[in-house]
């Protein structure tokens, strides 16, 4: 989860625009859309420092745009982030 600094991070980084439709979202209705979706499965499957890493966040408008961000049905795209995460936290430190 972001935190209200985060929130406002992420937007600024995406123009206050949707990850997935590209309109305006504003600081009310924003949502945050987890790529790998925060389920108890994946948190096992990957781990908590997958599901809640700042990279696997995404703003969006709630309701479609949020699930259309979902890429745990396709395992090359999954691997790919999980990787752009760990290589994050490589350089920042971070040991797994």
């Amino acid at each position: 989860m972001l935190t209200g600094e985060q929130r406002i991070k992420k937007l600024n980084e995406q123009r206050w625009l949707c990850a997935y439709c590209g309109r305006p979202l504003d600081v009310m209705t924003a949502q945050s859309a987890h790529k790998i979706a925060d389920t108890k499965s994946n948190r096992r499957k990957y781990g908590n420092d997958i599901v809640d890493a700042y990279e696997n966040i995404a703003m969006t408008h709630a309701g479609k745009c949020n699930d259309g961000m979902n890429i745990g049905f396709n395992p090359g795209k999954c691997t790919q982030l999980i990787n752009r995460i760990r290589e994050h936290d490589t350089h920042r430190g971070v040991s797994k």
